[in-house]
């Protein structure tokens, strides 16, 4: 019924992404570069947090800490379908059984999204739906939440609405991912003033650590194919200061002129000797090249300015 307003992540339907952050998430926990604490806890709530009253999960951490991907990667393992909410522009609109459109706020389609979670038949208007049973638990994740909402004229009967659908026990199985900025904070702050906070589960995320980041950037320069030493993934897992959106974004861009070797496009873990191996390639990289090093490092450093200014804006969720 839902068509306007979300969207399924079954991930073997999805289309390859043109974005490294989007092409290289992690499917399955053990591809992740989080704490392991955070892992866990996630996961606590997914498999015992309806049995002991937990209904809403707040995943808050600084933007690119890999917040959606635990929870992408966890519903993959444990057999879960995740449902993410997707906002229509300018209010959605949803089709009944007699064919007509009736236009709906984007209050009422959110709520909606929020109290059916895993009462969801089907999401997709096909015959004889209505009769259908999900095969698996399912997982509303919300990640672009509706702020304007909160700032409207009918910001305070949203907010009551909200609190009383999660009090009441109509929303089961939901996840907030919200950055940790000062705004956010006091938006999320507002939401949850009157919402039974036995009923939600917090679970704060910290910056990737350098270490982690470039693991991951090494896995993706390994399955992209690129030379070994050809980018600086080092440089790349500093710069960035944890996150690693940005940063596998940031090697998309450096990449550009690297070479590519054979590969089956997955991420083989090196073996000893591996970095003495790069080393060397990435000299013959520079020479191939004709490039001098420090030209190439001053024309990099500009270049990812510019990329992370524009990634900044286009992942900004501020209304």
């Amino acid at each position: 019924e839902l068509k306007h307003d979300i969207r399924v992540a079954p991930q073997h339907q999805q289309a390859m992404p043109y974005l490294w952050a989007e092409r290289h998430q992690p499917s399955s926990e053990a591809e992740l570069v989080v704490a392991k604490k955070k892992v866990a806890e996630t996961r606590d709530f997914l498999c015992y947090g309806a049995s002991s009253g937990k209904r809403l999960l707040v995943l808050k951490g600084p933007a690119g800490c890999g917040k959606a991907s635990v929870l992408r990667a966890l519903c993959r393992d444990l057999g879960f379908e995740l449902v993410e909410w997707s906002p229509a522009d300018g209010g959605s609109k949803s089709r009944q059984a007699k064919g007509t459109e009736n236009s709906e706020s984007i209050a009422d389609a959110f709520l909606r999204f929020l109290a059916q979670g895993d009462r969801y038949h089907c999401l997709e208007e096909t015959a004889g739906c209505a009769d259908r049973r999900p095969s698996r638990p399912r997982v509303t994740m919300v990640k672009d939440f509706p702020f304007a909402l909160l700032e409207s004229s009918q910001g305070a009967a949203f907010i009551n609405r909200f609190a009383a659908m999660l009090n009441g026990g109509s929303v089961l199985r939901a996840a907030f991912c919200f950055n940790d900025d000062s705004e956010t904070h006091k938006s999320l702050k507002r939401l949850m003033a009157t919402v039974d906070s036995r009923a939600v589960a917090t679970i704060l995320f910290d910056s990737v650590p350098r270490t982690f980041a470039q693991r991951a950037l090494d896995s993706a320069v390994r399955a992209e194919g690129l030379a070994p030493g050809g980018v600086d993934t080092m440089a790349l897992s500093v710069e960035c200061g944890g996150d690693l959106r940005h940063a596998l974004n940031a090697l998309q861009l450096a990449s550009g002129a690297v070479p590519r070797v054979p590969t089956n496009g997955i991420a083989n873990r090196g073996g000893r000797g591996q970095k003495k191996l790069q080393k060397g390639a990435s000299a013959d990289v520079l020479e191939s090249n004709g490039n001098s090093p420090v030209l190439e490092h001053a024309l990099r450093q500009q270049s990812l300015g510019i990329f992370h200014a524009l990634g900044r804006l286009l992942w900004c969720k501020r209304p």
